[in-house]
């Protein structure tokens, strides 16, 4: 039920790794 939340943290953090 929580791989839910990991997978969108990881989102994230690859968007605040990649500056637009």
């Amino acid at each position: 039920m929580t791989h839910t939340i990991t997978y969108v943290f990881n989102i994230i953090t690859l968007n605040l790794l990649k500056p637009k």
